[in-house]
């Protein structure tokens, strides 16, 4: 391309830029000899058009900038201290600037803008981006604002207070043509992003006198440019000549004073702010997200993450292949990077990430972004609804949350409940007289998730004293967090301390509940069993399982029963469809069948009561001897052909099993 072109397309953009010529004596305070900017436009006759306006404009702005006053700005004043708004106007004289020139440093630093408004007439919105919208190649905006729309969407009232404009062209418009004002119907509602309010057509009329600006961004520019000002700079300022203070700086969706810092600067700052409130599982993820986000990007400075920058990711997040750890283990290299693992899925063609999986990447990116929005880190988040937008773009389909996983069959229930602990009621003994592949979780587990529908990690994580006797004589499971008396069998080598309760957790605060223990359970010694081991002097349910920091004492249970029962015993086939969270599904469908009322299935399962305030707060739920009456009348039909539990092999197994852990740590500590 030669020198003397202002043409140019971005990398992977149909989206044609600009590029503009930075003159000598300004480029040591740029840093760069040029610099481009897009025009929104891939119309190579319009860019043109769009391209000659922004050059002129670019030669008219130096000339301005040039001719600031320094003394000003190093000096401050205390009109910009503290909170509240400054009309342009004023802004501009306390900068020793005019009004266009302070307009246009503002918008490249993400202002936003407000007008008085005072006793208007029009509708007000939940959500702004519930209208539709449309954008033109020029990258102008078009917005749904009919009486149609806003009557579907909105409430119709007055407002008298500071509104903030909606699109940024409509500032642009209102100063380019300061003697005619601007027709302008989109307004947000500060502090909300969300909230906005909508004059119908054609709109209040906006003057360039009417616009307003916050004294904090004002002030944060006037620090910004004074950081810029050098000794030579402020020489030839005493002596009247032109200045080269730098042009409006590009600085993406980062505030400004935060422009250059590095992703990996914010993504240490959000991990250490956070770690205390998270949970062992969600740190991990998030640390991962964290990793992906980091390595992936190059850790670019925020100046450079919006929009275009996250698509070009995504490109990226499709080639990573499914499985990470999977991957690594397979290949042995598990400290292999994330470019490593792109590298390997090529060379041996491993199937490659889910829609799905892509899209909740991006959110979990969103998650980060929208924490660095309220931490002023940035001016908007870069990946809203980007997810999306991109399972859209990859031709991925909804399903109903009901759908992601099957619930099993007849068939898969009588082939798991015809295994040999269940027909025989134990296991099978060594030579030695030692159950070494048989742990009483084997044959409970699958019992309770079916007949009680709790989730793995709920009822893997179980203590003696969760199991409960009402007054009137019902048993019940006591899913909660209390953490009294609460020992972990399994704390050596782990961070988890006595007595905390650290070691339980549930999904949500609708996940405490009491579910009343099933007659057929108690029918196959669950209740005798829980005595015999109170008696044994153990204190949780199944004191057999390990606990893991990350996923409790459900992860080494989950192993066992989706890969080495379902899938190595029992060949069912591992597609993520039917796992142990499967139970749960037919522990749903059964209430549906029995005609249970929708309120008592929403308590047992642990799910929100209902979206009505009458349901969600003051509702307490039914009493357990009422969910008792309605849990009975459940049936799987399975039951009679399954033989009760041996209360004192299920003793010796879990004592078999905690002197095969101990033999197998000391061994290791041997070996290291």
């Amino acid at each position: 391309m030669k020198r003397n072109s202002n043409v140019k397309r971005r990398e992977r953009s149909t989206f044609k830029a600009v590029r503009l010529y930075v003159p000598a004596w300004l480029q040591k305070a740029v840093g760069k000899k040029e610099v481009s900017r897009t025009t929104g436009c891939r119309d190579p006759r319009l860019a043109k058009i769009v391209i000659a306006e922004m050059v002129a404009r670019w030669h008219a702005e130096l000339d301005k900038y040039a001719r600031m006053d320094l003394s000003k700005i190093e000096a401050g004043t205390l009109d910009l201290l503290g909170e509240g708004y400054i009309h342009i106007n004023q802004a501009a004289a306390l900068l020793g600037s005019d009004d266009r020139t302070l307009v246009a440093q503002l918008l490249a630093n993400h202002a936003r803008f407000y007008v008085y408004a005072e006793n208007w007439d029009g509708w007000f919105l939940e959500d702004m981006d519930a209208l539709w919208h449309d954008r033109d190649a020029s990258g102008l905006v078009s917005v749904d604002v009919s009486e149609t729309a806003l009557r579907r969407l909105g409430q119709h009232r007055k407002e008298s207070r500071h509104l903030q404009l909606r699109f940024d062209e409509d500032v642009r418009a209102i100063h380019q043509g300061a003697q005619q004002p601007r027709e302008v119907c989109c307004f947000m509602l500060p502090p909300s992003r969300q909230m906005g309010f909508v004059v119908e057509m054609p709109g209040r009329p906006i003057s360039a006198e009417q616009l307003m600006v916050s004294k904090a961004d004002v002030e944060q520019l006037r620090c910004w440019l004074a950081s810029q000002i050098t000794p030579a700079m402020a020489a030839q300022a005493s002596e009247q000549r032109p200045l080269p203070l730098v042009e409006p700086v590009y600085l993406g969706l980062a505030h400004a004073r935060h422009a250059n810092v590095l992703l990996a600067e914010i993504l240490a700052t959000y991990i250490d702010r956070n770690k205390g409130k998270w949970k062992p599982n969600t740190l991990h993820t998030n640390q991962d997200r964290c990793a992906i986000l980091l390595e992936l990007t190059g850790n670019p400075p925020l100046r450079d993450i919006d929009r275009d920058f996250l698509w070009r990711l995504v490109e990226k997040l499709k080639a990573l292949p499914d499985g990470r750890q999977h991957v690594r283990r397979r290949f042995k290299c598990p400290e292999a990077t994330f470019t490593q693992l792109i590298a390997l899925a090529e060379q041996h063609d491993l199937p490659r990430l889910t829609t799905k999986a892509v899209e909740k990447l991006i959110d979990g990116f969103g998650e980060i972004f929208t924490w660095a929005v309220t931490q002023t880190y940035l001016t908007a988040n870069p990946a809203t609804k980007l997810g999306t937008e991109v399972f859209e773009s990859m031709g991925g389909k909804r399903t109903k949350a009901s759908d992601d996983r099957d619930q099993l069959s007849p068939d898969d229930l009588a082939l798991i409940f015809s295994t040999e602990w269940f027909v025989r009621g134990t296991g099978t003994k060594t030579k030695q007289g030692l159950f070494y592949s048989y742990r009483p979780h084997y044959y409970w587990l699958p019992l309770l998730g079916l007949l009680a529908g709790g989730r793995l990690n709920e009822l893997a994580q179980l203590y003696l004293s969760d199991i409960r006797c009402s007054e009137s004589g019902v048993n019940y499971l006591d899913f909660n967090l209390d953490g009294e008396d609460k020992v972990n069998a399994d704390t050596e080598g782990t961070d988890t301390q006595d007595g905390d309760g650290l070691d339980k957790s549930l999904k949500t605060i609708n996940a405490i509940r009491q579910v009343p223990i099933h007659p057929k359970l108690i029918e196959l010694g669950f209740i005798d069993y829980v005595v015999a081991l109170r008696g044994a002097g153990y204190t949780r349910l199944f004191p057999e399982l390990g606990y893991d920091k990350t996923k409790g004492y459900g992860k080494y249970a989950g192993s066992w029963f989706n890969e080495r029962f379902l899938g190595t015993q029992l060949k069912i086939e591992r597609n993520g469809r039917k796992t142990f969270h499967s139970f749960r599904h037919n522990f749903s469908t059964a209430l549906g069948d029995s005609e249970i009322p929708a309120i008592i299935k929403s308590q047992l399962m642990g799910h929100s009561r209902g979206k009505a305030q009458n349901e969600s707060r003051y509702d307490k739920g039914r009493h357990i001897d009422q969910l008792a009456e309605h849990l009975s009348s459940i049936d799987f039909g399975l039951t009679a052909y399954i033989k009760p539990f041996s209360v004192i092999d299920g003793i010796q197994a879990a004592a078999d099993a905690l002197k095969l852990k101990t033999t197998r740590q000391r061994k290791s500590k041997r070996d290291a």
